[in-house]
């Protein structure tokens, strides 16, 4: 497990367990968080979870620094929200989805980890 400023992060079976740490997110610890993610994957593109239930957001820079790094160290990607808390995170996973790797948003973790699994099993995934 890797400890950042804002996660808790930790390779489980082959997925990439990303958990907030409750703090909001800039672009100082994207950037700390990628690399973290690229130590923890070896150099591998590989399936993320990111569990949002606690995470309060990102500044407008931060979800650019996301959106750069995204592509270069994830295979596909899961989050796990609360609606309740935070509503308005669905309309932005709804437009990530829009990128080159499968990005969907769950309410629970083991439907995530079930998607990821069967996005990342067939050998066209693994390029």
């Amino acid at each position: 497990m890797i400890e950042t400023a804002a996660a808790f992060l930790s390779l489980e079976e082959g997925i990439l367990f990303f958990r907030s740490k409750g703090v909001p997110s800039n672009p100082d610890s994207v950037g700390e968080a990628l690399e973290a993610v690229k130590q923890l994957a070896g150099g591998r593109r590989i399936p993320v979870l990111f569990d949002a239930r606690r995470w309060p957001g990102a500044s407008p820079e931060g979800w650019s620094t996301f959106v750069a790094g995204v592509l270069s160290v994830f295979s596909a990607a899961a989050v796990v929200f609360d609606p309740e808390t935070d509503p308005r995170l669905m309309l932005r996973i709804e437009s990530m989805d829009q990128l080159l790797i499968p990005f969907r948003a769950f309410v629970d973790e083991t439907e995530a980890v079930a998607f990821l699994r069967e996005a990342t099993s067939s050998p066209a995934s693994e390029s």
